[in-house]
Formats: structure tokens, C-alpha cells, sequence
């Protein structure tokens, strides 16, 4: 028996650098799920969709959890018009719109490797299963905030560009 947890210590760490290689598993839970409705709740209040993660009043855990929803592609970093990321501030996307509303259902985890989304699980899941009826938000069926959700492709059947890359800015 103990040869085979030495096996397996040895496969989750590379030969070569010592760095993992394990495949990380994230769930869209009923944590992260009350997260993404704070988010969609500021930019109702706020009617702009750039919300810094300080304004959220996120307690420890939900701060610590919370870049996880970029994961499933529910919230997406901002950036300047040069491109560059702007610090601690985050945009709803149409995604993440969507799934607030129950209209959409995604699935239910994601596989990562160093930060890039590499497998998803069959199983999806909409707003309703993940929060169970409790406490589910209400949203107007019309959106008039004067700006367009940020659009990031669905995840589909292949997540990775013809470099590799994930499609998902993460």
C-alpha cells in the first residue's frame, strides 16, 4: 500500500521542476452562486457594469473564493482600453447575466491546470439547483442599464485556442 501512495505523490509532482500537476476540480456552489447575485446586484444599483471586489462587502471566504466564478466564465477581469487589467475590478458577463436569470444552466465543475480551464464536468446546473428555491433573487425580465454585458464565448466543446490557451480570460 505504500508503494502506491509513493506512486502517486510522484504522478502529482513534475520530474523535471517539482511544480504540481494535478488537475484542480471548482464547483459552482451556493457560496460562489450568492457571490455572483452580489455582483449582479451592484451593477443593477450601480447601472454600470465595472464593479471593484471591495464595494461587494464580501466576508473572508467569499473574498478568498471569489475569482472562481471567472472559472465558469460568470465574471471576467476589466481592462483599460490598452488592454490592461484593471485591479480589483471585475465585470458581470452575459454569462453570468444570464445564469442569474435562470435562463441558462452551465456546467457544474470545471477542471484546471496552473490556471487554465483543461476539463468540465457533463453535469450542469442552473441557478435554481445550485440556491434550491431558497432565497432565489428576482430579476426583471428586461436589462435597461444603457450597456451591454461583457460577452465571453460559452464554454463549448473546445475551451483552448491552437495554442492551448483557455478562450476564458482567467
Amino acid at each position: 500500500m505504500e508503494n502506491l501512495n509513493e506512486i502517486k505523490k510522484v504522478a502529482e509532482v513534475c520530474p523535471c521542476c517539482g511544480a504540481s500537476t494535478k488537475l484542480h476540480w471548482h464547483r459552482l456552489n451556493k457560496g460562489l452562486v450568492n457571490v455572483l447575485v452580489k455582483v449582479k446586484k451592484k451593477v443593477m444599483f450601480k447601472k454600470r457594469n465595472k464593479i471593484c471586489i471591495s464595494e461587494l462587502g464580501l466576508n473572508t471566504t467569499e473574498f478568498c473564493n471569489f475569482q472562481k466564478l471567472r472559472y465558469h466564465a460568470l465574471v471576467a477581469k476589466c481592462r483599460d482600453a490598452e488592454g490592461k487589467r484593471i485591479g480589483g475590478h471585475w465585470l458581470l458577463t452575459k454569462r453570468g447575466n444570464q445564469f442569474c436569470k435562470g435562463l441558462i444552466q452551465i456546467p457544474e465543475k470545471v477542471g484546471t491546470f496552473r490556471n487554465i480551464i483543461r476539463k468540465k464536468s457533463m453535469e450542469v446546473v442552473g441557478i435554481n439547483d445550485v440556491l434550491k428555491g431558497n432565497d432565489l433573487p428576482y430579476w426583471d425580465s428586461i436589462d435597461e442599464y444603457g450597456f451591454e454585458f461583457f460577452d465571453i464565448s460559452d464554454i463549448g466543446e473546445n475551451l483552448w485556442d491552437e495554442n492551448n490557451q483557455s478562450k476564458l480570460d482567467i
